[in-house]
């Protein structure tokens, strides 16, 4: 009679853990188990598939099987936080796969115990979600919210914001700072002359020899329809102007080819500042730049003027 109690026991068992093992299949994420050892003991259909093997091929395999060096070391860290000191983990994974595609997954693992008295971990259970997708659009939103759409230099929002964080910098630790002011001469006459892709092409061909000439630590930003600003960073009054007068001199000197063929070259005028004062703050700063360039459009454009 027990024997028959406990043989009934066992099958509704395994019917429970086929119909369980069912579910997980139909579950469109990645679900799988490991022992003390972290061999895998489970893997669902969605993680057997991401191996390209079966439930038997994988039983007792390790994650050098599927993944580099590199990220089974990663992997092995989180298993022995879970495994040893029973941490439920939640986090996200840069995997490289054996095609060198890289993905990213949100992992989450627990441990198993043995048995209610959780003393003695057996193993673990992690889920695995690829949110490639998810963080490559979530990466590119967050360009765009820092970029200016057309130069790919920042946009005013986001200049002003690591302006703002330089400038204070810069005041901390007394150290120099200047800003450049740039306006294109006559943009509106190459706009009228040639057409707004034309004077697209100009502030795109300008970002450009911006990005060449400028340093890494510059900051450059887009805040106007042809105005630029630039912030430089350990460079007093005088650095700044020459700075400025040989990027002015690259520009005179840079064409753009238009639809007709005809070789367009543009010009620019800037206006330098430098930090004096420690009270002095971003808009103050970018304004005497912005003086300094309207003095210099005054004085008959294509030059450099000083605050």
């Amino acid at each position: 009679h027990r024997q028959r109690k406990l043989e009934k026991e066992a099958a509704q068992a395994r019917i429970l853990v086929d119909r369980f093992s069912f579910a997980l299949d139909r579950i469109p994420t990645y679900i799988f188990m490991k022992d003390q050892q972290r061999r895998y003991i489970y893997a669902n259909r969605s993680m057997l598939e991401l191996f390209k093997c079966s439930a038997e091929d994988l039983a007792g395999s390790s994650d050098s099987r599927f993944f580099p060096p590199e990220t089974v070391a990663r992997l092995h860290e989180t298993d022995i936080r879970v495994l040893r000191h029973g941490e439920d983990t939640a986090e996200k994974v840069t995997c490289k796969g054996k095609d060198g595609h890289l993905r990213i997954y949100w992992e989450i693992k627990t441990p198993i115990y043995e048995n209610d008295k959780k003393t003695s971990i057996c193993g673990l259970c992690g889920i695995s979600t690829d949110i490639t997708e998810l963080e490559l659009l979530k990466e590119k939103l967050e360009q765009q919210a820092r970029q200016d759409y057309l130069t790919g230099l920042f946009n005013r929002r986001f200049f002003m914001e690591q302006g703002n964080a330089e400038l204070m910098r810069a005041q901390r630790y007394h150290h120099t700072l200047s800003s450049l002011m740039l306006d294109i001469d006559n943009f509106k006459k190459i706009n009228d002359r040639h057409g707004h892709q034309a004077g697209d092409t100009v502030l795109k061909r300008l970002s450009d020899v911006m990005r060449k000439m400028l340093r890494t630590v510059d900051i450059i930003g887009r805040i106007g329809g042809e105005e630029f600003a630039v912030l430089l960073p350990e460079t007093d009054l005088q650095k700044a102007t020459e700075v400025a007068e040989r990027l002015r001199e690259e520009v005179a000197c840079t064409a753009v080819t238009l639809e007709t063929g005809m070789a367009l070259y543009f010009k620019v005028s800037i206006g330098v500042a430098s930090l004096k004062d420690k009270d002095t703050d971003l808009n103050t700063l970018l304004n005497q730049a912005d003086k300094a360039l309207y003095q210099a459009k005054e004085n008959g454009r294509n030059r450099v003027c000083l605050a």
